[in-house]
């Protein structure tokens, strides 16, 4: 079990990372590529990127709190919220123009994060 528990860790640990960083940034990088590629205001899109970063730092929580409280719902929940944020970031950044090697890196990350879901309904 112990190993699950640190496997999950690992896997958000990237999410935890980019929230934070997203927060510290206070969402200015990422908020003028955002603003950018979708053509909307900076502002707009700083706002997006807070809240994105905010996202990835609570479900990253949820399934370390899940993991190690075995409150199984919740490492769930917080996965499959991480699987939505990779794909709506995949399909903003990388498919339009298609760009082949961050695309093939997200669609392995999304096939583990439903991997590691799977493993969790499993343990019930």
């Amino acid at each position: 079990m112990i190993s699950i528990r640190i496997a999950l860790t690992l896997i958000v640990s990237m999410f935890l990372i980019s929230g934070g960083a997203k927060l510290l940034d206070l969402g200015k990088s990422e908020g003028l590529r955002l603003a950018k590629k979708l053509d909307i205001e900076t502002q707009t899109a700083i706002i997006i990127v807070l809240l994105a970063g905010v996202f990835e730092i609570v479900s990253s929580l949820m399934v370390i709190y899940g993991a190690f409280m075995d409150v199984d719902d919740a490492a769930i929940i917080g996965l499959y919220g991480l699987v939505i944020f990779t794909i709506l970031a995949t399909l903003i950044f990388y498919a339009f123009p298609f760009n082949y090697r961050p695309f093939m890196s997200n669609l392995s990350v999304i096939t583990g994060l439903f991997l590691a879901a799977n493993v969790c309904m499993l343990q019930e």
